[in-house]
This record gives C-alpha cells, structure tokens and sequence, in this order.
C-alpha cells in the first residue's frame, strides 16, 4: 500500500469519526443539557448558561462515496461559572473526550476572593449536523428498441415489400455532481502506483 493511499485513508478515517461525534440539529436541546449537566456534574457551580440557537459559521460537505450533502452549523454558548480550577481542568478534558464534539475558547478566569474558587467564563462551542442524503448515479445501459416498418418498393415489378428495421437507442443519462467527479478523478490519479498509468 503506497503513503500516499494509506495517508489518504488515515485522513478519511479521522474525519469519519469527527463527523460521527456531531449530533443531528434536531438533538439541540439534548446538547445544550448534556453540557450544562457535565458542567455540574464536575463540580462547578454555574452563574450564567446562555445557549444561542443562531449559527455562528457553517460548512457544507459533499461525502463522494454516497454523495450525501453534510451541513456542519456552529453554535455558541456563553457559560459563566464558579468552581475549583482542578474542577475547570476536567470539565474541558470531559468536553475533549465526550460523545459530542465541543470545543472552549476565550477562556477567562478571575480569582476575586481569597478563597479556592475561581470565577471562569469561556464560550463553548457546540458542533451540528444536517444531511441531506444525495443519489449516487447508477450505470444504466442504454436500452434498444426495435420498430419493424413496412415500406412498398415502388418500382419492383413482383410488388414485393421489404422490412426495413430501424433501431432506436434510447439512452437514460445519469450524472453526477461535477464535485464527486472531480474528486474521484483526482483521487485515482494520486492513488495511481507511480510507473503503472
């Protein structure tokens, strides 16, 4: 198995289970109360969970191998809450290793008092998934008709009448998304063994 084939294959592995650990936008409300349980569940105590429903950047995949369309939506979520950092340290680790793909950025934290709790605000960000489910184009073989005529031979002094067969190609075009092309085209062109065309 050339590098490059099994690159090709690691890479398509990784993103596979990304794509996995990202819930279906229906499940929002499930996400949103997953996080905030994990949040107390690590002990921290949570002064303000505000969880956006608007999209705060947004991707879309084309999958070539069923040519299903994949819509990934980020969404924020501004948490404010009070806890031990050592606390804090496996709330992001449980965000790292969870069943959802989360991420934590602008992470601030202030120790306002003399005491071991922390004040920490950090925006979490919840990934979503939409698929639209494409068709994969099928080989189809062109189908042939045949239609017999009866044509008089003018001219012919025993009046005899010659069959003329003309046969008609009917042919279903199928196609697909010129991406799926490309990218098929291009794989097999860098899956190639170098020497062998």
């Amino acid at each position: 198995m050339s590098s490059l084939e099994s690159e090709w294959n690691l890479l398509s592995d990784e993103l596979e289970t990304i794509i996995n650990r990202i819930p279906d936008k229906r499940l929002y409300d499930s996400v949103i109360d997953y996080i905030y349980t994990l949040v107390i569940n690590k002990g921290l105590v949570v002064q303000n969970f505000s969880a956006s429903k608007a999209t705060l950047d947004r991707k879309t995949l084309l999958m070539p191998e069923n040519g299903d369309e994949v819509i990934i939506e980020k969404i924020p979520i501004d948490i404010v809450l009070r806890g031990s950092f050592l606390n804090f340290g496996k709330l992001l680790e449980s965000m790292r290793n969870g069943k959802y793909r989360l991420t934590a950025v602008n992470i601030d934290i202030n120790q306002k008092k003399a005491g071991a709790a922390q004040e920490i605000s950090l925006i979490c960000f919840a990934y979503f998934k939409t698929v639209k489910r494409g068709k994969v184009a099928q080989n189809v073989l062109p189908k042939i008709k045949k239609v017999v005529k009866n044509n008089p031979e003018v001219g012919n002094q025993n009046n005899k009448k010659e069959n003329e067969i003309a046969s008609v190609i009917d042919v279903k075009k199928t196609s697909l998304p010129d991406g799926i092309i490309e990218v098929s085209q291009r794989c097999e062109s860098e899956l190639t063994p170098l020497g062998q065309d």
